[in-house]
């Protein structure tokens, strides 16, 4: 009776070590297919589809991003009426063209 008890902890050892190993390869292979979604989307937000240079339309970033003035330098300036730009909910845009005639002011 012992030694068949013993075979049967033996047995469910085992077992249980054999399920611990498969759900340790199923997180594995979860958290690599996590990782190569991570990559993929690190890829898409590093690389816009189309380049702030060959915007027409800027945001208040995209113009900071270009022009190296800060925001706030920018604001004023917008609220001055020294540069122009469309204002539209929480957001406004500028024409590249309003930027750079701007630029040349300075």
């Amino acid at each position: 009776m012992m030694a068949r008890s013993s075979q049967l902890s033996e047995l469910v050892a085992i077992a249980s070590a054999k399920v611990q190993q498969t759900n340790l390869d199923k997180m594995a292979d979860a958290f690599a297919a996590l990782a190569e979604t991570i990559e993929r989307l690190k890829e898409r937000v590093n690389s816009p589809s189309i380049q702030i240079a060959d915007k027409v339309m800027l945001t208040l970033q995209d113009v900071a991003a270009l022009s190296s003035l800060s925001r706030n330098h920018l604001l004023e300036a917008i609220h001055a009426g020294k540069l122009k730009a469309r204002i539209s909910g929480r957001g406004g845009r500028i024409k590249r063209d309003d930027l750079d005639a701007y630029v040349k002011k300075l």
